[in-house]
């Protein structure tokens, strides 16, 4: 059965502080009150009538005090263009929600827990996803561990039309040693409610099962994947099966039966005397999410396509805070046809969306337990932001900026501008489409991602742009800088960075940001600190410590003009510094860098000796590690040659030294020099001290979080090595 059990879910939520309030708003003309037993809806629309009593009232400054309690909702809250000039504050722990908590629990002679919930039998509700004691449950699902291994994509078949129809990407061959599992799942009649999930290499595809051809031991998929089954090599490509009881099998795994059975193994030390367990109601794709505030889209739309004035403030949400609330419990369902995104969790919707508005911020909120994304600032918003508020345990990323593939409305008058993301913890997300970003930032320019930690995502820490090449791109003048980007990848996908570019971005800054512990899939490639990826041009990095991550602390695939300048680059575990695409142009300049590596090489891919379109100079490059070769006994570092050899070359780091930078204790994460100054060897090379303590929050933030910063971090399983086919 669904109860409402309010106490208990409060009880469950975050405690957030409300006393400060950062947006500056003039004193409310009129105060409005929400307590529990009201609907959220209800003052809405309270407020609503009370400004079309008078023409003063439109536009006046209205406050909207909502007192401790929990708003349960089927419906995501609408806010429009004429709910502007609002501010949302949140009195105690006030809650919104679409989670229902689950009763009826009792223990079988397994030790499992186990309920019926018979709104699932009847066929009116659905959940995938389960939150016990404020943790979330794990869908049933085999391997619990690693991985199964496709054989081979299939080929091309012809249909019941007779045509042919090409099977690469919603058909594949399963190997010998999973055979008989599939078996049993068809002669169990419970195929189609299988779901798989696939790992290509930056993203995953998740569909459901089809049929199966025991044949050829072939299955098929509802849907169709973006890249085709043997794209990163044939029978590499990993999967999990998840969705049938035979998984149930581990602990914190749950199995929901369409009878409305619903059974979980417990975690060590969880009991029924102390056991919440609530599942966000599914309410279906057209009613997906917990808040919407959308201006007058349709509007904007057609002039836009017609050059007509898209300035009409109309036209627009404006002026709107929410201060303190706790957003909870966003369901998302993997549609029958299945989820495949090219990249970056494009796909997934979000549980807060804004389009059409100018200067909506939330400040010191929290956004827990999604389905998908957190935030999404989407069409035409400007002056929109994020400020002191956790983001944890999504499943996808959390804050989205601006349009991608879509495109829509998205001219240089009408894309999203001028948001900042400031002072925020965004952690533990990726569990429904791990290619998601901590923070997205496509067709959108003159962004601010600052003072912010974020950690323990499967990809990407931050994304800048969504131009592939050298065509116009949006996405300029972005700032990230100083943000703290740890533990992220965590063994599961390749091709990521710290912060990851995209295009042609004049006047964006990657600069004084703390980048450590990059561990993309082990038998991939592609876990770099700072990644200019296709086309990424006129982008400066400036006073960013990066260190420890898998594959190459700097890597550029190609682009044009970019400037790495002024960093510390330290211990990347297979190469440090990559250089992919050679192209008819200065690709980069490396300039002011201290480089520290203990691994051999130094350089990856395209370094080659006979062309002019990099440029290195003034940097200080220091190898630490063991000399059981002859190459480091003698220093050959550079391409197999000395770094007296390698400057004979033109453009070759002129100016540059291989000298100890003399790091307090560079072995534990200490950076500062050892003598409390650069020694003689720093300074020639012209380095500027930074202070990279000041990256992650502020003094306040840190103030604010307080001791929910705490949280434990480990390095990722590696699995064993992929089959040979």
């Amino acid at each position: 059965m669904l109860t409402f059990c309010l106490c208990l879910i409060m009880a469950l939520a975050t405690v957030w502080s409300t006393n400060a309030y950062a947006v500056e708003l003039p004193e409310p003309v009129k105060v409005f009150e929400v307590s529990p037993g009201q609907k959220l809806e209800e003052v809405r629309d309270a407020v609503r009538a009370w400004r079309q009593e008078s023409p003063e009232n439109k536009t006046a400054p209205v406050q909207i005090l909502v007192h401790e309690g929990t708003w349960f909702l089927t419906d995501p809250l609408q806010l429009t263009e004429a709910d502007s000039h609002t501010a949302w504050l949140a009195q105690g722990n006030v809650v919104i929600t679409k989670g229902r908590e689950l009763s009826g629990w009792t223990e079988d002679q397994q030790g499992r827990f186990v309920t019926n919930v018979k709104e699932v039998a009847e066929g009116s509700l659905w959940f995938d996803t389960l939150y016990v004691n404020d943790r979330r449950a794990v869908p049933a699902r085999t391997p619990n561990d690693f991985y199964y291994y496709v054989q081979s994509q299939g080929g091309e078949r012809t249909n019941a039309s007779g045509e042919k129809e090409d099977m690469s990407r919603r058909a594949f061959v399963v190997r010998e040693s999973e055979r008989p599992l599939f078996e049993s799942l068809a002669a169990s009649g419970t195929l189609a409610s299988v779901a798989v999930k696939l790992f290509h290499s930056w993203s995953v595809s998740s569909m459901y099962l089809a049929s199966w051809d025991a044949s050829t031991a072939t299955v098929d998929l509802a849907g169709s994947t973006r890249y085709n089954f043997d794209y990163w090599g044939k029978g590499k490509l990993r999967y999990r099966l998840s969705g049938f009881k035979e998984a149930l099998d581990a602990p914190g795994e749950f199995f929901l039966d369409r009878d409305g059975t619903l059974t979980y193994i417990p975690r060590q030390g969880e009991t029924l005397e102390h056991f919440t367990a609530i599942a966000p109601v599914d309410p279906g794709v057209d009613k997906q999410g917990l808040l919407k505030i959308t201006g007058n889209l349709p509007e904007l739309q057609t002039r836009s396509e017609g050059n007509g004035d898209c300035n009409d403030e109309g036209l627009y949400v404006t002026d709107i805070s929410w201060t303190g609330f706790q957003f909870t419990c966003d369901p998302f369902s993997i549609p029958q046809t299945g989820l495949s995104s090219g990249q970056a969790a494009n796909q997934c919707p979000a549980a807060i969306v804004v389009d059409v508005a100018r200067r909506v911020v939330f400040q010191e909120c929290s956004v827990r337990h999604t389905g998908a994304w957190a935030i999404d600032f989407h069409i035409a918003c400007s002056d929109c932001g994020v400020e002191r508020s956790l983001l944890e345990d999504l499943g996808a990323g959390g804050v989205r900026i601006g349009a991608g593939w879509e495109k829509i409305g998205v001219t240089e008058n009408t894309c999203t501008r001028n948001c900042r993301v400031c002072d925020c913890v965004i952690r533990d997300y990726g569990y429904v489409d791990e290619s998601a970003t901590g923070v997205w930032i496509g067709h959108s320019p003159d962004n601010e991602i600052v003072h912010n930690e974020i950690s323990q995502g499967y990809y990407t820490g931050v994304s800048v742009g969504w131009v592939w090449g050298y065509g116009k791109s949006l996405a300029t003048g972005n700032k990230v800088e100083f943000n703290h980007i740890h533990h992220i990848g965590r063994g599961i996908l390749s091709d990521m960075g710290g912060v990851y570019s995209l295009g042609i971005s004049p006047g964006t800054s990657i600069s004084n940001n703390v980048i450590h512990d990059v561990w993309s899939y082990k038998y991939g490639y592609g876990g770099w600190g700072l990644y200019t990826d296709e086309g990424s041009s006129n982008i400066l990095f400036e006073n960013n410590l990066v260190y420890r991550v898998r594959t190459g602390t700097v890597h550029q695939h190609y682009g044009k003009d970019n400037i790495f300048r002024n960093n510390i680059l330290a211990f990347s575990e297979q190469g440090q510094l990559q250089r992919s695409r050679e192209e008819e142009h200065l690709s980069f300049t490396l300039e002011r860098n201290i480089i520290l590596w203990d691994k051999e090489p130094l350089f990856t891919r395209s370094w080659p000796d006979d062309v002019s379109r990099y440029a290195l100079n003034h940097n200080l490059y220091w190898y630490c590690g063991p000399k059981d070769s002859v190459e480091t006994q003698e220093g050959k570092f550079f391409n197999g040659r000395t770094l007296a050899q390698w400057q004979e070359l033109p453009g070759r780091d002129e100016g540059s030294l291989l000298a100890d930078p003399e790091f307090a204790n560079p072995a534990e994460n200490d950076f500062h020099f050892a003598a409390g100054q650069p020694n003689e060897a720093v300074q020639a090379i012209g380095f500027i001290p930074f202070d990279y303590s000041q990256a992650g929050l502020t003094q306040e933030g840190k103030t604010f979080f307080g001791e929910k910063l705490s949280f434990e971090y480990s390095d990722p399983e590696v699995p064993p090595a992929p089959p040979e086919n």
